[in-house]
């Protein structure tokens, strides 16, 4: 018998905002979690999987989000392990977004995803746009600013599709600071004056990617947290954090000290960058290879899930402290590892 899909809202009290899933008060103590195993045998899916979720689900993490390519096995693990995903859904910093047609296309696509995945338990929400859409529009591509508005518009698009086959879960769009939360708010004001506008209020939240020091995530967190309480009414999670430039011998008191603004200011909490490594190896013939990928300067544990440092054991200590995970079922998991589509 399959157990019901989770439900997860945000609700808000004055400038306050909280994360309740399954009826319980949630704050995020999260992980960015970049991993491709699609491509891997079934078997070794759930091996990597497994050691990755016990990692993490024994530092006190609760919740990841990524960029990376999650599916029915790492759905799975993450009931089986007690933590909530938010499913990544990338959008092309190329792409048409001028094109009714390539929009249709998107949308039709985006549809499908949250009909494949919405039933899960583990599935917390949404990731529409995927990682930093407007950021890599404007650094990577140079597109112009009416480019980053439709792309903007599109993103609140597939939030309301998402909203209206999925009022059960969460959305969350993520950008740098608060660089782009202007066409958002664009959006938002464009769409509320449609007949067919859903109030995505209780859904809809915006994810702050922020590095560097404390002190200047500090000023950064709370000039985002600012825009969206006063112009917006959206509750802000930091999607991604770490130290810029720590030296090595640093890296642990910054990981956490990190972690105690972000704990401060945020409404929902924080998933830190990263779990493992997840960068191109140039010197394999497959860059992408999931068995060569090389460290970033922010991965907290090595290609076998061994720290690289005492950055994660600082974390895990902020974590624990704050609240224990819910315990991992005794049943066996209800769907078999191998029902892959």
């Amino acid at each position: 018998m399959l157990t019901r899909p989770s439900q997860v809202a945000v609700r808000r009290s004055g400038d306050q905002f909280q994360l309740f899933v399954n009826g319980r008060a949630v704050f995020v103590t999260g992980m960015n979690y970049n991993v491709d195993y699609a491509e891997l045998p079934a078997d070794e899916q759930v091996t990597r999987h497994r050691r990755d979720f016990q990692i993490m689900r024994s530092a006190g993490v609760n919740a990841v989000i990524g960029w990376g390519i999650y599916n029915e096995l790492t759905l799975q693990v993450a009931e089986e392990f007690g933590i909530g995903v938010i499913m990544p859904f990338e959008l092309d910093p190329r792409g048409s977004y001028e094109s009714q047609d390539y929009r249709n296309e998107i949308e039709s696509n985006f549809r499908e995803y949250v009909l494949r995945f919405r039933e899960f338990p583990a599935v917390w929400g949404w990731n529409p746009g995927g990682d930093e859409l407007l950021y890599r529009m404007q650094t990577e591509e140079k597109r112009t600013v009416d480019k980053l508005q439709m792309a903007a518009d599109l993103e609140l698009e597939l939030a309301q599709i998402a909203y209206s086959l999925d009022p059960n879960h969460i959305n969350v769009v993520k950008e740098p600071r608060d660089w782009y939360i202007k066409y958002l708010n664009d959006s938002l004001h464009r769409a509320e004056t449609q007949p067919d506008y859903k109030d995505l209020s209780a859904s809809l939240v915006y994810g702050v990617n922020v590095y560097g020091h404390p002190n200047d995530i500090e000023l950064a967190l709370t000039n985002a947290k600012l825009t969206l309480t006063g112009q917006l009414g959206l509750a802000m999670l930091v999607s991604e954090f770490g130290p810029f430039g720590s030296p090595p011998a640093e890296r642990p008191i910054d990981y956490a000290e990190i972690w105690d603004v972000v704990a401060r200011i945020s409404d929902l909490g924080g998933l830190v960058y990263v779990f493992g490594p997840d960068q191109a190896n140039p010197e394999v013939a497959n860059p992408y290879d999931v068995h060569t990928l090389l460290p970033s300067e922010y991965s907290l544990v090595d290609m076998n899930g061994a720290p690289v440092d005492g950055s994660l054991a600082a974390l895990a200590a902020r974590w624990r402290a704050r609240a224990a995970p819910s315990p991992i079922p005794s049943a066996t998991p209800t769907r078999a590892m191998t029902a892959l589509p």
